[in-house]
């Protein structure tokens, strides 16, 4: 089940395709009239809409190094993978687009274009090998060794390293092999092969627009070969600056509109249109755009009801998570039997504490043991984990306990007696009296991952909640947390494992060790593996060296080992760590140096947008919405300025936008994704850090006094805005409509705005270090707490 279904506000995200010159005009009217209105369509159905348009995306540095392509082909598989449908838009003229290289090569295909040239008689074949040899390198560290492009330099010729390739396919491999095919398509095609080609029901999620213009068609029936006005020239493909018509090309963009006609049928909309700028065609086309994304849209919705009401949507995405955490699980054999004991025979009706330094592996255990509970042989044995922090529901106690028994007593079929919860005391009883209940006649496994994450409403960092020495007989109850003596731990965190031990014997508690070097490397190849990539004997040495150094044998470290060196070639030295010397740099707060540092070069992210967009999520009082925090980038100017400065588009454009686009924070969030959880904020899903040893690296590098100013003042303006942001989400006709109303019920209010405005107010005025309580920055922390709209609003809300 895709987690999509399983969402409060679900997203759709739609990839837009096109060639850029000829379509600006249409994107233009997408951009400023189509996506708003999809935009205000998805949030009155309390969902989200986000249109990934890579005209605004690519800097020029990732030209420079060849990732156009990757950079397109990564954005729409996060598109399929985030929204089921729709997800893929096309636009087609009459111009096929820019060709791009094969960024990669399989080495053996790679050596048959290599024969084809030498066995060539038109041309210089020493030259040409050359050329191949020199800028495409071998790289062993793919599991199928492969050539990889390199990075421009002055005597780089695009042009001619294509013919070369082109003419040596046509030699190499029959007109029906698929490998031909990389060599000769452009980035439009390449994006709906993937896009739309590749899937069986396309017609579902994928919707094509076709703008043909008569002057081409004229030009086709008349069989000329130059394209002779001028105006023209920007709209179709030509060999020559001459207006020479690359016919082969115009012939391959028939062929695409013909396949796509017969796979799409009605969703392949094609218009005869007299000129780029027909009014009627361009009313037409926004128009339709609206209309046909809208209606599918509502479709994906009315079946997300349905599907959602025969799902446990918060068991689903907790067994996704799951499945995630304990894939490639190994090492831990002795723990693993101690909980398997623990499972078997319980302990005197007290729950199985397991504890450990942060990036131990606890999470990765726990879902291992939900893994191994999950087969034949527990047939009489119901299962149900929750892994805290990962989803809104399992971020507050009352929620998660809530969820949890609702769960229970569906799993044993017991009756719904829906009682009054009002009170959180009420919520503790029904869980324990559920859990007396429903174990009766079958064993009941619980599985609680991190405790220590559970926000502190309702007395949950007490533990008062948990049965500590009342468990039924069949019930068993696993909880884990971080170890006091962690040195990344908070003060907080060591009062609730203080707690949780002097509450179980020392039989029921499994501190984690560190793996060894043995486990360690078994571990990193199985990632490794699982991404078709492989490390050189140095490499993975000095990988493993780091991982018994300092903080050994942490798998956090080594995971974030294997995020660094996915991406290292076999012709690669050791990348210099962030100390300067070579390798990754020792320790989780080291390595994750050199994570940030790989995010700010500018042939990733940049510096800017990577310490300002993780900067703010710190900054947020529970974190940001992903929408708040695209909202306040765009606002910062150093943010916008630094954009405009690396997208050429924005330069070539000389249109400046007023707004980031959202590919640019969806680049980096992909990048960041292991490391970002969503939480809940009393009904919202904000972006927070999952590991805090990430949340206290990010605070370290990009949070001293002066930027933590900064953010919070932009913060505090931003959820300041009355205009953007008022206390209550309905107007004053509205409100007076309601009081009238019997029995009374409150306002709906932006429960944001009450409770980050405060927070950011009073951080600012501490932050100036003035003690004088009649300074500016104090009096609007007054005038705020004396602000009777947002003391109304305060209470209603009650955050």
């Amino acid at each position: 089940m895709n987690a999509w279904f399983g969402e409060s506000r679900p997203l759709f995200r739609v990839f837009v395709s096109s060639s850029f010159r000829d379509f600006r005009i249409e994107r233009e009217l997408l951009n400023q009239l189509v996506f708003p209105r999809l935009r205000e369509f998805c949030e009155s159905r309390d969902a989200r809409f986000q249109a990934i348009d890579l005209r605004w995306g690519i800097s020029e540095e990732a030209t420079e190094n060849h990732q156009t392509m990757r950079i397109c082909l990564d954005e729409l598989r996060r598109c399929q993978s985030t929204t089921p449908r729709p997800n893929f838009l096309m636009l087609l003229g009459d111009r096929y687009g820019w060709r791009p290289l094969p960024s990669e090569i399989p080495e053996i295909e790679f050596q048959q274009l290599c024969d084809a040239v030498e066995r060539s008689q038109d041309s210089s074949p020493e030259s040409e090998l050359s050329q191949l040899q020199r800028f495409y390198r071998l790289d062993l560290n793919a599991i199928e060794p492969e050539r990889v492009l390199q990075p421009r330099d002055a005597s780089f010729d695009e042009a001619q390293l294509r013919f070369i390739l082109q003419q040596a396919a046509l030699r190499a491999f029959a007109e029906d092999d698929p490998r031909r095919s990389k060599y000769f398509d452009s980035a439009t095609h390449q994006e709906i092969r993937n896009g739309a080609l590749a899937s069986v029901q396309a017609s579902e999620h994928v919707v094509c627009y076709s703008r043909n213009l008569n002057y081409f068609a004229r030009q086709r029936s008349q069989s000329r070969d130059k394209v002779i006005d001028q105006e023209y020239h920007e709209y179709c493909d030509l060999v020559d600056d001459d207006g020479t018509w690359d016919i082969k090309a115009d012939q391959r963009l028939c062929n695409l509109k013909s396949e796509l006609r017969d796979r799409l049928g009605a969703r392949f909309r094609s218009y005869d249109v007299s000129s780029p700028n027909d009014e009627a065609w361009l009313r037409s086309f926004t128009e339709g755009v609206f209309l046909d994304l809208s209606s599918i849209i509502q479709d994906a919705l009315d079946e997300r009801d349905v599907i959602a009401e025969s799902m446990d949507s918060e068991a689903t995405l907790h067994a996704m998570f799951g499945d995630q955490r304990c894939r490639h699980f190994t090492g831990r054999v002795e723990e693993r039997e101690r909980i398997s004991e623990y499972l078997r025979q319980g302990s005197h009706d007290q729950p199985l504490l397991i504890s450990g330094p942060g990036g131990s592996g606890k999470t990765a255990l726990m879902a291992n043991t939900a893994a191994e509970l999950d087969s034949p042989e527990h047939s009489n044995t119901v299962t149900i984990v929750r892994f805290l922090g990962v989803t809104p529901s399992a971020s507050d106690l009352r929620s998660m306990l809530i969820s949890l028994t609702d769960e229970i007593r569906f799993r044993f079929q017991l009756q719904d007696e829906s009682p009054s919860l009002s009170e959180m005391n009420e919520v503790v009883r029904y869980f324990h009296e559920t859990l007396a209940i429903a174990s009766a006649n079958k064993t009941l496994v619980i599985l609680l991952d991190a405790l220590d994450q559970l926000n502190e409403v309702d007395g949950a960092h007490q533990l008062a909640w948990i049965p500590w020495n009342s468990l039924p007989g069949n019930c068993r109850l696993v909880l884990s947390m971080l170890d006091s003596d962690d040195s990344m731990v908070t003060i907080e965190s060591r009062a609730i494992y203080e707690r949780a031990t002097s509450r179980i014997p020392t039989r029921n508690h499994i501190q984690l060790g560190r793996m060894s070097r043995i486990q360690g490397k078994e571990l990193l190849n199985r990632w490794h593996a699982d991404v078709g990539r492989r490390l050189t004997t140095k490499q993975q040495e000095s990988i493993l060296d780091g991982f018994e150094s300092q903080q050994c044998g942490l798998p956090l470290w080594l995971k974030l080992a294997f995020e660094e060196s996915r991406h290292w070639k076999s012709y690669d030295a050791l990348p210099t760590g962030h100390d300067g010397s070579p390798g990754l740099s020792p320790g989780v707060p080291g390595i994750l140096c050199d994570l940030f540092s790989r995010l700010e070069d500018n042939r990733a992210h940049g510096e800017v947008l990577t310490r300002r967009a993780l900067g703010y999520i710190a900054a947020g009082r529970r974190g940001l919405t992903e929408d708040e925090l695209i909202d306040v980038l765009s606002t910062d100017e150093d943010v916008m300025q630094d954009f405009a400065l690396r997208s050429p588009t924005e330069r070539e454009s000389g249109q400046r936008q007023s707004r980031l686009p959202v590919l640019i924070w969806s680049r980096l969030h992909g990048d960041l994704e292991s490391y970002l959880t969503d939480r809940n904020a009393f009904g919202t899903t904000v972006l927070s850090f999952y590991h805090r040893q990430v949340e206290d690296a990010v605070r370290r590098r990009y949070l001293d006094d002066g930027e933590r100013l900064y953010l919070h003042q932009k913060l505090a303006k931003y959820f300041g805005d009355d205009t953007r942001h008022p206390y209550f989400l309905e107007d004053i006709d509205a409100q007076r409509e309601r009081s009238r109303a019997f029995p009374p019920t409150p306002r709906p209010v932006n429960i944001r705005k009450v409770d980050e405005l405060p927070y950011h107010t009073l951080e600012v005025a501490k932050l100036t270090g003035k003690d004088d309580p009649t300074a500016l920055e104090w009096k609007a922390v007054a005038d705020l707490l004396l602000n009777w709209e947002f003391l109304e609003a305060k209470a209603e809300a009650k955050p």
